[in-house]
């Protein structure tokens, strides 16, 4: 028979753990290192992009500069134009004020023209009344003349206060 030599068995198991272990440490090993290699390859991608940005800063603030520029050109257009637009404003209130001014004054001038109108009316209704009312015809004539002639003298009245 068999004799179980323990010894043995020992030494083979023992052989067998370690080569397990061996394998098993070695597949770590491969693992660590596809690890790191891919860790190395994404900071060598990122160090590329880094350095492309670092070399795209100098474009970008020349390109920021220029763009503050026209912005601030543009302001300053914008401020003179809402300074004209401020002069333009205070002018039409002038204006304003002043059509405004010069509309009262007409209104108070046709008010004006108007009562004249009306007294010289009167006037006359009272004269060629009062004229009319005799009763010689050779007075009649010179009436008439007279009234004309006071007509005349209205009209005339009233083109100097239009001008």
């Amino acid at each position: 028979m068999v004799t179980i030599n323990l010894d043995m068995i020992l030494k083979v198991l023992l052989g067998i753990s370690l080569a397990i272990f061996l394998i098993l440490l070695f597949i770590i090993l491969i693992k660590i290192i596809s690890i790191v290699s891919k860790i190395n390859s994404l900071l060598e991608k990122n160090k590329e992009q880094l350095e492309n940005s670092i070399s795209q800063i100098p474009n970008l603030v020349k390109n920021s500069e220029k763009i503050l520029e026209n912005t601030n050109d543009n302001l300053e257009k914008v401020n003179i134009l809402v300074e004209d637009v401020t002069d333009i404003l205070k002018a039409s209130k002038r204006n304003i004020v002043n059509s405004s001014s010069s509309v009262s004054t007409t209104l108070e001038n046709i008010k004006n023209v108007s009562s004249n109108v009306a007294e010289s009316s009167r006037y006359i209704a009272n004269n060629f009344a009062g004229k009319t009312s005799g009763s010689s015809n050779s007075g009649g004539i010179m009436a008439t003349i007279d009234t004309i002639l006071d007509c005349w003298d209205i009209f005339k009245t009233l083109l100097k206060k239009k001008k």
